[in-house]
């Protein structure tokens, strides 16, 4: 038993996630961490930008960044979705295996434990914060490419639901 999340990720091969004193998610922790059945969830396994965004067929939309999703979302238009910092990189051109959602502007970088964790805005709205985990510090108000690995953007409803979860009985 333990809380936190490196050590149940590091010897686990099974692990549960409470919530209010009961089981919220059972499973191997690589799925807990990948497919989180909840925001909350998703907070308590690891670091995760949550962002309020528009729903339009299989885009989030967030300010000016055009965020793919792996599947269409016909019946809903908005939602909060979740990447995490290590999801996420900055560049001045495409890479592979990385989708390019658009521009964004850094506001902050700070240094810890080997890790230079830096704040970026959309290029249209300065009230969003994303925070993106890099081995390099960048310059306070230049402007990049927002980079994110295919299909690691979670989905979840304003209820804090991931909508695509599907939960599995518990063996």
């Amino acid at each position: 038993m333990s809380h936190d999340p490196a050590d149940i990720f590091a010897i686990a091969n099974r692990a549960g996630v409470i919530v209010q004193g009961k089981f919220a998610q059972i499973g191997n922790p690589i799925e807990i961490y990948e497919s989180p059945a909840s925001e909350i969830i998703a907070r308590l396994t690891g670091e995760i930008n949550l962002i309020n965004a528009k729903i339009i067929k299989n885009y989030a939309i967030v300010g000016n960044l055009n965020i793919p999703l792996d599947y269409k979302l016909d019946d809903i238009d908005e939602a909060i979705i979740g990447i995490r910092p290590d999801d996420i990189t900055l560049s001045d051109e495409r890479k592979d295996k990385y989708m390019d959602v658009g521009m964004v502007k850094v506001k902050l970088v700070s240094y810890s434990s080997g890790i230079f964790k830096i704040i970026v805005n959309p290029i249209s709205n300065e009230d969003i914060e994303i925070i993106v985990d890099s081995d390099e510090p960048l310059e306070i108000g230049s402007e990049k490419h927002l980079l994110i690995r295919a299909g690691k953007v979670k989905v979840f409803s304003k209820d804090g639901k991931n909508i695509l979860y599907r939960e599995k009985m518990i063996t």
